[in-house]
């Protein structure tokens, strides 16, 4: 399924946007509560939005409103970081489930985890499983995904119905492939790094990465800019290269046991 995700601070500009995504194909539309980034603080959308209790009531209607269209037939999601306490992040997500979200990912940091680091320490699983307990909609977890055994941990953990994940999917595009065929140790089998290039820069030539008219960015990056910043990822330390380390560790454990 295709899922089209929006920054929108009002009603005005959300429900137009559902109605044309939804117009060209889209299955679902996401409303962006979680992004901390500084552009979102100066557009006022994302955490920096949900992080004010004073806009809930906006954020409610903005949901209600592509809720109660007729004519907008695809559901609508949420994503949202963990609030100031543990109570508001409950109260925050049965608001938006009563207002209409069809799916919730929680990302389990909280806006500010230091002055400046929005990824600082882990995620708070406990977080997200209690929050989880409070709702009839399904829920996906986000955070603390760094290997593919980590996403059956994290549903076990959690009790969610799924997993999203960024960071790590950048480093490693087979990412859910492996985790569908783990056994003991940290990764399953699947694509090299180069193997995982290799198939990224084919699909990047098929959709137009030397067109100027092109562009793979919504920061406004460069085409090129974009695509070496993903292939220096995927050779990186953290890619699948990452795993080789993680699974020998996994042995002398294995191994310790049954000695």
């Amino acid at each position: 399924p295709l899922v089209v995700q929006f920054a929108a601070n009002d009603a005005k500009s959300l429900l137009p946007a559902a109605l044309k995504a939804q117009e060209m194909g889209a299955d679902g539309v996401d409303l962006n509560l979680g992004c901390p980034q500084r552009r979102a603080r100066e557009g006022r959308y994302g955490a920096w939005l949900a992080n004010d209790e004073t806009e809930w009531p906006g954020i409610a209607k903005m949901l209600k409103e592509c809720s109660d269209c007729s004519e907008l037939r695809i559901p609508l999601s949420c994503k949202i970081r963990l609030q100031h306490t543990l109570t508001a992040t409950m109260k925050f997500a049965q608001l938006l489930e009563a207002s209409g979200c069809a799916l919730l990912t929680i990302h389990g940091r909280k806006l500010l985890c230091s002055k400046s680091k929005h990824r600082e320490g882990p995620a708070d699983l406990g977080a997200i499983a209690a929050v989880r307990g409070v709702l009839r909609i399904p829920v996906l977890s986000n955070g603390n995904v760094r290997c593919p055994a980590d996403v059956a941990r994290n549903l076990r953990s959690t009790g969610c119905e799924g997993i999203m994940v960024a960071e790590q999917l950048l480093n490693d595009p087979a990412l859910f492939a492996r985790a569908t065929a783990i056994g003991a140790f940290a990764a399953g089998p699947g694509p090299s790094a180069e193997e995982l290039v290799d198939e990224y820069l084919a699909h990047c030539a098929t959709f137009g990465a030397e067109d100027e008219n092109v562009c793979f960015s919504t920061w406004g990056a460069s085409n090129g800019h974009v695509i070496r910043e993903h292939v220096q990822r995927m050779r990186s330390e953290r890619g699948p290269a990452s795993y080789a380390s993680q699974d020998h560790k996994a042995m002398k454990r294995t191994a310790k046991r049954t000695a």
